[in-house]
């Protein structure tokens, strides 16, 4: 009985000491309880597309270049027909010529990639 009543003016005395000081001290005995935490709300607001515009520039054809095929230079030679080239100016007209083409070189499509 005199080790309780050791113990509580300990703790009265300690009290007071810590009042004045502006520190408390204090035994907190609890039973657990369950913590109930509600799912959160998420407000979703709707997504509305902007719908997507297309711009598309329609220039007319270009006029067609008709050009006489000058006669073949010699055996060897093929002719290679004249296009429309697009530079930063706009459309320019290559005209065709004769190119010489050994018989042992041969040419592959564009598709490949390359051309011999």
């Amino acid at each position: 009985m005199k080790i309780k009543i050791l113990l509580v003016a300990a703790l009265l005395g300690a009290a007071a000491m810590s009042a004045s000081a502006g520190a408390r001290f204090g035994i907190n005995i609890a039973l657990p309880l369950p913590v109930v935490v509600s799912t959160p709300v998420v407000y979703a607001t709707p997504v509305i597309p902007t719908p997507v515009v297309y711009t598309r520039v329609v220039t007319p054809a270009p006029v067609a270049v008709v050009a006489e095929v000058p006669p073949c230079l010699g055996v060897g030679y093929i002719w290679v027909p004249g296009y429309w080239s697009v530079c930063a100016t706009g459309k320019v007209w290559v005209p065709g010529a004769w190119h010489y083409r050994p018989a042992h070189v041969v040419y592959r499509h564009w598709h490949d990639g390359y051309r011999r």
